[in-house]
């Protein structure tokens, strides 16, 4: 969450060209802070979304750099959200946290690593990001401003791929909140 009804993820979670014959999804459920204890969510949850996009270059070619979406959902809730962060390309070197719900674990998995390398949007990470975290935030380790979106992809060399909230991408979201 990044404002109060809206969501940012993973294109992929939203658009994949193995949903059927348009590739978007059939449905879309937001149940902030679910755990396996409360699987109604404290808050609730919302299903009615008033705009949904996705980045052109995953849906027109699968470009991973591009694989982020934005959710503006109908309901809004209560509880607070992420603050955005452009943190430009000089983060080499920074610890950062992902998180995200680990294959079909109802409990959110958090895990921590070094920026390993930057360029453009595309961002490697030590951290390890396991199948099911797709769309989870990046987050710089000092306040926790989101500077990623996990694309949720372990590569064998053990470092995670992240799209960067680069200028163009963080302005996008900003003007959706």
């Amino acid at each position: 969450m990044v404002s109060n009804s809206t969501v940012v993820t993973a294109g992929h979670c939203i658009y994949n060209s193995n949903f059927g014959d348009n590739g978007w999804c059939g449905y879309i459920i937001v149940i902030p802070s679910y755990s396996n204890s409360n699987q109604e969510g404290p808050y609730g949850s919302a299903t009615d979304a008033t705009f949904v996009e996705v980045g052109s270059g995953w849906v027109d070619s699968e470009s991973w750099t591009d694989d982020w979406g934005i959710i503006s959902l109908t309901d809004s809730f209560s509880i607070g959200y992420y603050t955005l962060m452009n943190a430009g390309e000089n983060i080499v070197g920074w610890w950062v946290r992902i998180q995200g719900y680990e294959g079909n674990s109802k409990d959110l998995f958090n895990t921590g690593g070094n920026i390993v390398s930057v360029n453009g949007r595309a961002m490697r990470l030590t951290a390890e990001s396991k199948p099911g975290m797709s769309g989870g935030p990046v987050s710089e380790d000092t306040n926790g401003y989101i500077i990623g979106i996990n694309r949720g992809h372990y590569l064998p060399s053990g470092d995670a791929m992240v799209v960067r909230l680069d200028d163009w991408l963080y302005n996008k979201i900003m003007s959706r909140r």
